[in-house]
């Protein structure tokens, strides 16, 4: 089937609109990279800035030491806290796939218990709580203002 010219005009309205929208914001990113940091304070985030400047760039070459330190402990800690949750995850996985393991039940059952408490139901609960919340505003609102409604 062959779309029409209205289609694939829409088609490509739509694929510019979506480039767009991913682009603008790398763009606006480096733009505020060279951006002189009093301007950036003074006239905010801007395509276009008043006065360009290479600042943030001096400052990455001259400071470099600190800034690889700090990826190299952010490195670590994900490393470290990945590492850990792999190795507990696979003792666990591995302790409850022995059919014969004292007391599996009772680990199973608080594994599960602990995945349904903090998933799944606690969102449901947020969101009745948070509508009987609104409701409760907008029936607080109502009486508040009920009299300069007359």
């Amino acid at each position: 089937m062959r779309e029409s010219k209205s289609q694939q005009l829409v088609f490509h309205v739509i694929l510019i609109l979506v480039a767009l929208a991913m682009i603008v914001p790398l763009l606006l990113l480096f733009m505020s990279s060279i951006t002189d940091e009093n301007t950036l304070v003074s006239d905010g985030y801007s395509l276009f800035p008043a006065k360009l400047s290479l600042g943030a760039y001096t400052y990455i070459t001259t400071n470099s030491s600190t800034i690889f330190r700090a990826y190299g402990i952010t490195i670590l800690v994900t490393a470290i806290g990945t590492a850990a949750g792999l190795i507990v995850t696979a003792l666990m996985s591995f302790s409850l796939s022995i059919r014969d393991l004292p007391g599996q039940s009772v680990i199973s059952f608080l594994v599960f218990f602990y995945d349904a408490v903090q998933r799944r139901p606690r969102s449901f609960i947020h969101h009745v709580d948070g509508l009987r919340r609104r409701q409760y505003d907008l029936g607080v609102r109502a009486a508040v203002h009920a009299d300069q409604r007359f």
